[in-house]
């Protein structure tokens, strides 16, 4: 069953957020890792780039949950929008460990770390 078929799209989209926010965690964890040389350079971007793929899904799935109240449909709407930011950031973070670029990495860190914050003050539904 897929969550746009639920009956309740305010615990639909929650459940979404959380597991968004789970990964974002992951994402900032694995690259603190990765710039204090705990981690390789590959698992890093692999769990990057599996975070960047999770928040795509999330992403579409949150997009396809029916709401029926205007104020659920915006919150939605300002979560999708978060999402495509954690997305680009992960993108963002992986190339640049590609190219052991440590600067530009802790610089995508600390936006990636803005964006968390936000999704994390979105998971309390209107």
């Amino acid at each position: 069953m897929t969550s746009c078929n639920s009956a309740n799209p305010k615990e639909d989209l929650s459940k979404e957020v959380q597991s968004v926010s789970s990964w974002a965690a992951t994402a900032q964890m694995v690259t603190n890792a990765w710039l204090k040389s705990n981690v390789p350079k590959k698992y890093a971007q692999q769990t990057l780039n599996k975070a960047q793929t999770e928040f795509l899904s999330e992403k579409k799935k949150i997009s396809q949950i029916k709401s029926s109240t205007n104020v659920i449909q915006q919150h939605q709407s300002l979560i999708v929008t978060n999402i495509s930011q954690l997305a680009t950031q992960t993108e963002k973070m992986s190339k640049a460990i590609a190219q052991n670029n440590h600067s530009q990495v802790q610089q995508q860190l600390k936006v990636l770390e803005i964006e968390v914050q936000k999704i994390n003050q979105l998971k309390t539904m209107p």
